[in-house]
């Protein structure tokens, strides 16, 4: 009889034993998931704070191309007093 408890023991510490290994490989393979997961987090925050230099490029871009407008207005202006023709 106790020949048999002790057998049934070890068989349940086993299957315990086998149980406990797969949760721990079940842990490991969720938390690489999340460190995969929170480095392109990381990647796509850093583009978001790339996108709003973008976007103040982009207006000040426009403001550079509605002075060198007017500028190319002057430059037409001056041309043509130079040469004589009338405005």
């Amino acid at each position: 009889m106790w020949f048999l408890a002790i057998v049934l023991a070890l068989v349940v510490t086993g299957v315990v034993a086998f149980l406990l290994l797969q949760v721990i490989r079940t842990a490991e393979a969720i938390e690489a998931g999340c460190a995969e997961i929170w480095a392109h987090g990381q990647r796509v925050a850093n583009n978001t704070i790339h996108l709003a230099n973008l976007h103040r490029t982009q207006e000040a871009t426009e403001r550079i191309a509605g002075r060198a407008g007017r500028i190319l207005g002057h430059v037409k202006a001056l041309d043509a007093h130079v040469n004589g023709a009338p405005r």
